[in-house]
């Protein structure tokens, strides 16, 4: 492993070669000031005392200086360790490295902006000092050693509060970006570590689930007691309701197949959130036409798939326009207000409130089918959302209480 030390440098040439010569490292990135009462004199140039190149026993190649006009610019400074990150990715490709910044030297805005660079990629920090406390406190004079500094608190907190904000925006994707990159940089307690890795499997049971990937959120979900038990019995029952609607014969009784419409309105709700109302709509759409579809699966054996006109529950009132949507192929195959249509026909209570209804569901499916999302070339906006996704899930949840 390359191990590379970035150090920024002041006035005091003595805690930088201390910390050179205790870190030994394998390649040194001097970041310093220009001008006439410069730092980047001091690491080569011969001067009224030794450089500290040659102090701590540089080669040459063995270190470059990185220099900084504005040593009072934060930006300017951060600019310059952000050419040293580029630097150190091109001259160690391919080999494991271990980059430590010591922010001893310089100005008071170059440490700043070494240390906040340094939190930004993943680099260790470490700072000259004796390790008791400091009665000098202008400058290191001597004593002194280059002193790791402990900042998984820092990166720990920082990561969750960001995952926890992007969680919240229903990105799950992203916050188990933000966790694997803070388990994987950063060397953590055992404790902490587990509390980490729990909340990251957490994002990810959401993120295969807000994907509707109920299988691999439950495997998720068993790597850990405490989500199974949270998780397991929900996800369990959208995996077999599924199954049912897939194998086309409903035999569990036990299962009404809600919790599955239930969840597709649920994702709405999530897409909504982000800024996603096409999507949304959609998803609303779906969560109709399924809801008729199991309905008529369960109770009554017809497949909005592929309805067989000689089965015996299909009402003489719907041959004739059941008939009527027979495809060459000789299927009859039902959309979303066909199959509304069909439960009426059959006396269900579920039809019966869409006869009741039907005006209130039709002025918002055709803001979906005006959309770009389907047929149209009208984009949904949050406006037309507001007008649309709330009386959409009422009539969906009065749907539901009509037809257990």
């Amino acid at each position: 492993m390359k191990r590379i030390l970035v150090a920024s440098v002041g006035g005091s040439p003595e805690p930088i070669v201390n910390a050179v010569v205790q870190t030994a490292p394998d390649f040194v990135y001097f970041l310093c000031s220009t001008g006439t009462h410069g730092s980047d004199r001091t690491i080569d140039e011969t001067t009224s005392s030794e450089p500290i190149a040659s102090r701590a026993r540089l080669l040459p190649g063995r270190y470059a200086i990185e220099r900084v006009a504005y040593p009072d610019n934060l930006p300017d400074v951060v600019a310059a360790v952000e050419r040293i990150a580029a630097d150190i990715v091109s001259r160690v490709a391919g080999e494991e490295r271990e980059v430590i910044a010591n922010y001893t030297g310089g100005t008071k805005t170059m440490a700043a902006g070494l240390v906040v660079s340094a939190l930004r990629v993943g680099w260790s920090l470490q700072i000259n000092g004796t390790g008791s406390e400091r009665t000098n406190l202008t400058k290191i004079t001597g004593g002194d050693l280059p002193l790791p500094q402990d900042t998984t608190v820092i990166l720990v907190r920082d990561a969750v509060a960001i995952a926890e904000a992007q969680a919240a925006r229903h990105s799950y994707d992203a916050a188990l970006e933000t966790l694997t990159l803070t388990l994987v940089r950063t060397q953590l307690p055992p404790a902490e570590q587990a509390a980490l890795a729990t909340l990251k499997t957490e994002y990810e049971v959401r993120a295969r689930w807000d994907r509707f990937d109920y299988d691999g959120a439950l495997e998720a979900a068993g790597h850990d007691p405490g989500l199974k038990a949270r998780f397991a019995a929900k996800l369990h029952k959208l995996t077999q309701i599924r199954a049912l609607c897939e194998q086309g014969e409903w035999t569990r009784r036990d299962l009404t197949g809600a919790e599955l419409v239930e969840d597709v309105v649920e994702n709405a709700d999530r897409c909504a959130a982000r800024g996603r109302y096409d999507d949304a709509v959609g998803r609303l759409y779906r969560a109709t036409e399924l809801l008729a579809q199991v309905r008529l699966l369960r109770k009554y054996k017809v497949r909005t798939g592929g309805v067989d006109l000689a089965h015996a529950v299909i009402p003489e009132a719907s041959r004739g326009w059941l008939e009527a949507r027979k495809e060459p192929s000789g299927k009859v195959k039902l959309g979303l207000f066909d199959a509304y249509r069909l439960l009426a026909d059959l006396g269900d209570p579920l039809g019966a409130y869409f006869t009741e209804n039907e005006k209130q569901l039709r002025n918002v499916v055709l803001a979906r089918n005006d959309s770009l999302f389907a047929h149209g070339l009208t984009p949904i906006t949050e406006a037309l959302w507001e007008r649309t996704g709330a009386p959409w899930a009422a009539w969906l949840a009065g749907a539901l209480a009509a037809a257990p």
